[in-house]
């Protein structure tokens, strides 16, 4: 909600999109102080198609754009879809999943139950999303610049630290960021079984290395 408190602040009109209808409802009811906030329930089909945006933002990750209900689209038409909603001089925020993140590794899921989940439609893919490289090449394709990379922990949906890989170059820096990151982990991961079904791992290793 502070996320969009300042969005609404600085746009004139702020778009959400959310695939399910009790999110929704909970965002409509503590977002009906912001008039230029729409909630939006289903897919990106919900905006209109000449809607053209200064700021586009998918945490959940380019899959997340789609719905068991919607038409069914591969990674690089979903992808497509988004930046079709940038405009000129636009920005692009992309989170992608890292298949070796410790929020994947560390989860309460089997990949029985993430492969049977209507929460993760990937039309001609199997098991994990788009690669970085795969994005990137895309959004190059597609006449972006891609400008920064960063990392989020715990999880690209509900991150408390972000930094640039460049970070880490400095001994002095990467220490203070390795000790914030333990603590920041430990306390989001302390509910969490330790290891996961080692399938997926697997799996998303095959994947990443067959791209």
């Amino acid at each position: 909600i502070e996320l969009l408190e300042r969005l609404a602040a600085q746009h004139s009109d702020v778009d959400v999109v959310v695939r399910g209808w009790k999110d929704a409802d909970s965002l409509a009811h503590d977002t009906g102080h912001l008039p230029n906030v729409r909630i939006h329930c289903g897919d990106a089909g919900r905006l209109p198609t000449t809607a053209r945006y200064d700021l586009v933002v998918a945490m959940a990750g380019v899959e997340a754009i789609m719905t068991p209900d919607g038409v069914a689209l591969d990674a690089q038409a979903l992808l497509d879809r988004l930046v079709e909603f940038v405009a000129d001089d636009g920005r692009l925020l992309v989170a992608l999943e890292n298949p070796f993140g410790l929020d994947r590794i560390v989860s309460a899921q089997t990949r029985l139950e993430r492969d049977a989940s209507s929460d993760w439609p990937r039309p001609g893919r199997g098991f994990g999303g788009p690669s970085l490289r795969d994005v990137e090449a895309r959004l190059v394709d597609s006449g972006f610049r891609v400008t920064e990379r960063m990392c989020l922990f715990p999880s690209r949906t509900d991150p408390a630290i972000a930094f640039i890989p460049a970070a880490l170059e400095d001994p002095a820096s990467a220490a203070e960021l390795a000790d914030l990151l333990g603590f920041v982990v430990a306390q989001a991961m302390s509910e969490r079984p330790t290891v996961i079904d080692p399938f997926a791992t697997v799996e998303a290793a095959v994947l990443d290395r067959a791209r």
